[in-house]
């Protein structure tokens, strides 16, 4: 059998994302989610699984319906996710290594632009540096899950509350750094049959 190019396998699994997405659309009650797949398309979502795992019940158990002051957000791509956070937070910062265009059709669409600063960031002492210099009361972690998890979270952790994503799928590097946390620090969200890929660290 012909062993898959690395850009085929990330098409099938970019193919799968979207399906998923798109099944699970219909029950989605994010309205920021809900108009970006009015304006943009299940298209928009080929590399996010915002609707998928993002929900109004994971956010009110990350901050207990009040809202923070800063969330710092570790990958952007198309900026969706940011969006999504400016609901709970008076603003977002969100870095990622490439400025994707996208997200600023996608802020401007949704009237967040000023509520969501991007940086860029070339290479990860520069990140390093940039977020000893923040402060910021909540992390969410979506960049290199393969090679920058467990130093992501070292730079991140002094808030006291990170949202990893991919924290489910046996083996990543999220999933083998939420079950080396304490028990106690650590929760998987988990609602029955709607299983998140998302896992919630807090300790403060």
């Amino acid at each position: 059998m012909k062993e898959l190019s690395k850009e085929e396998q990330m098409e099938i699994k970019y193919g799968h994302m979207t399906k998923m997405v798109e099944r699970r659309m219909p029950g989605v009650r994010d309205p920021i989610i809900k108009k970006i797949h009015e304006h943009f398309g299940i298209v928009i979502f080929r590399r996010c699984s915002a609707p998928a795992d993002f929900s109004e019940r994971v956010f009110k158990d990350c901050f207990g319906g009040k809202k923070v002051k800063t969330i710092l957000e570790i990958g952007t791509l198309n900026g969706i996710t940011a969006s999504v956070l400016t609901q709970y937070a008076e603003k977002v910062i969100t870095m990622d290594i490439i400025d994707y265009a996208m997200k600023y059709e996608i802020w401007d669409k949704l009237g967040v632009s000023d509520k969501i600063e991007f940086r860029m960031v070339e290479n990860e002492l520069q990140k390093a540096k940039m977020i000893s210099n923040m402060k910021f009361e909540f992390c969410y972690m979506d960049g290199d899950h393969l090679h920058h998890t467990w130093s992501d979270f070292m730079m991140v952790k002094k808030c006291g509350r990170v949202l990893l994503h991919e924290a489910i799928l046996d083996g990543s590097q999220p999933n083998l750094l939420a079950n080396s946390l304490p028990p106690e620090e650590i929760r998987f969200f988990n609602y029955g049959k709607k299983t998140s890929s998302l896992a919630y660290w807090s300790k403060e």
